[in-house]
C-alpha cells in the first residue's frame, strides 16, 4: 500500500514503527505527531517540523484514495479515485436520490469497504445526518429494523443477500432510499 500511494510520510504508532522497514521516506511516530499539532495550534514550531505538517490544498486530479480488487483472480489491484471522483460519485447520488438536511442516512458498511463512501460524503453535503451502524447490530435484523425506526432512518445500503431478508422480514417506514450490493442477487423460487 505505501509503495502502491507514493506516500512521502508515514505516521505510525510505536508498535509497529519499526516493523515497517521497506519504507524509504520520512517516518513519525504518532505520538511525536501529535506533539507537532498541539504545538502548531498555540505555540512557535520549527522549520523542521512545518515540513512534516506542510499544508496543501488537494487539486482536482490529485488522489482521494487507493483501492483494492478482492484478488479471487489472484494479486489484489490497485484503482485510484481522484478527488473529482469523489465529488462526482457524491453529488451524483446526492441529486439522484433528492438527499436533504432532514435524511438520516445508516453509515451501515464497514469503513474499509468502498461503499462506506456512498454511506457518508453524499450525506454530509447534503446535510443529512450519519448514523453510524454498530458492529454488534449489523446482522441482528430485529435490532436493526428498531433502530431504523426509530431514529428515522431515511437512506440505508445493505449487502445484497441481507439487504433482501431485511426488506423481506422487517416492517419498517422511514426508509425511502434502500440499496443493495456486493454480490449477486439470488433470483427468488417460486412457491
Amino acid at each position: 500500500m505505501l509503495k502502491d500511494s507514493n506516500a512521502s510520510l508515514l505516521i505510525s504508532n510505536e508498535e509497529l514503527f519499526d516493523k515497517i522497514l521497506k519504507f524509504n521516506r520520512e517516518k513519525v511516530k504518532i505520538e511525536y505527531f501529535n506533539k507537532i499539532v498541539n504545538n502548531y495550534k498555540s505555540t512557535h514550531i520549527s522549520l523542521e517540523d512545518k515540513k512534516i505538517l506542510k499544508e496543501s490544498k488537494p487539486e482536482v486530479n490529485d488522489n482521494y484514495i487507493l483501492l483494492y480488487t478482492s484478488g479471487t483472480t489472484g494479486k489484489p489491484k490497485v484503482f485510484y479515485l481522484s478527488q473529482k471522483n469523489i465529488v462526482n460519485i457524491s453529488t451524483y447520488y446526492k441529486n439522484n436520490r433528492h438527499l436533504n438536511p432532514n435524511d438520516n442516512i445508516a453509515a451501515y458498511s464497514s469503513f474499509g469497504f468502498d461503499a462506506s463512501m456512498i454511506d457518508m460524503y453524499p450525506a454530509l453535503i447534503s446535510g443529512g445526518t450519519v448514523h453510524i451502524i454498530p458492529e454488534d447490530m449489523k446482522l441482528d435484523l430485529l435490532k436493526l429494523n428498531d433502530y431504523f425506526n426509530q431514529n428515522n432512518i431515511t437512506i440505508a445500503f445493505m449487502t445484497t443477500q441481507l439487504g433482501r431478508q431485511f426488506v423481506d422480514t422487517m416492517n419498517n417506514h422511514p426508509i425511502r432510499v434502500f440499496n443493495v450490493g456486493g454480490e449477486t442477487l439470488a433470483p427468488i423460487e417460486p412457491s
